[in-house]
């Protein structure tokens, strides 16, 4: 639950929201059998940090060199070069490591180095890490665009803090009936197999 609880905080669902939805996710849980669920290593890559870590931790004491020779037999298309890996993958812990933006070569990056671990099928659950993770940093960078009212009377300020609360109000109801959706779907998949 907590990589729910984390995108129902991007949406700025209040406890109550986060709370329903827990509970919702619990009883799920009880009835269901958990499918394709990221391993919990990977669920916990939660900030960039973290997941740059990781990858350091993928890449073991594989030289840049080799990396990017895999990368090039993997897909010549979408490859970086040693000096390039470099900055993405430092070999001192005192470079800090940029973060890799890049989709395509981000995902034959992961290939490599889920393969060089003995993790090969864990790319694709690496990969939907690095996407949730590129897309709040996106989030962040954009520009934020001054509001042309300078001033604002309380009337105005109370209903757009009840707009947000309904707003997230919604968003958890929504992930809670989508969830339920899937389970229904799920449920009638298994009798029709039956």
């Amino acid at each position: 639950m907590g990589v729910y609880a984390t995108i129902l905080r991007e949406l700025e669902a209040d406890d109550d929201d986060v709370a329903v939805c827990e509970r919702t996710y619990r009883h799920l849980a009880e009835h269901l059998p958990l499918r394709n669920a990221l391993p919990p290593d990977i669920a916990a890559l939660t900030t960039e940090a973290l997941f740059m870590d990781a990858l350091k931790s993928l890449k073991g004491k594989l030289p840049l060199r080799d990396i990017a020779e895999r990368m090039r037999e993997k897909n010549s298309k979408h490859t970086w070069e040693r000096t390039t890996l470099s900055r993405y993958l430092p070999t001192s812990n005192a470079d800090e490591a940029l973060w890799p933006a890049h989709k395509e070569r981000v995902n034959v990056l992961l290939a490599v180095l889920c393969e060089h671990a003995g993790r090969p099928n864990d790319v694709k659950h690496f990969f939907t890490a690095w996407e949730r993770l590129n897309s709040a940093r996106n989030r962040h960078l954009r520009p934020s665009i001054p509001s042309p009212v300078i001033h604002r009377s309380e009337h105005a300020r109370n209903t757009d803090r009840t707009s947000a609360r309904t707003t997230s109000s919604v968003n958890a109801t929504l992930l809670a009936a989508v969830l339920l959706a899937v389970v229904v779907l799920i449920v009638a998949v298994v009798a029709a197999l039956a």
